[in-house]
């Protein structure tokens, strides 16, 4: 049919999806940051959690995006 060949736009993702992928973007730079300074990545861990006092897993997408 010619539906076929019309391009459909890409669908927006869920907010969970986004939390996900943010979780994941900071998880890989913390281990990123933490193998340059030569330390564990639990100790910036640590210090993220003391700044916003709560883990990652319990922050809203503009949390996890500031």
């Amino acid at each position: 049919s010619s539906t076929a060949s019309v391009d459909t736009p890409a669908l927006a993702p869920t907010p969970k999806q986004v939390q996900s992928e943010l979780r994941s973007s900071i998880e890989r730079a913390i281990r990123r940051i933490a193998h340059e300074r030569g330390f564990e990545p639990q100790q910036l861990n640590r210090a993220l959690k003391q700044r916003f006092g709560k883990s990652r897993a319990d922050m809203s997408v503009e949390q996890l995006k500031a």
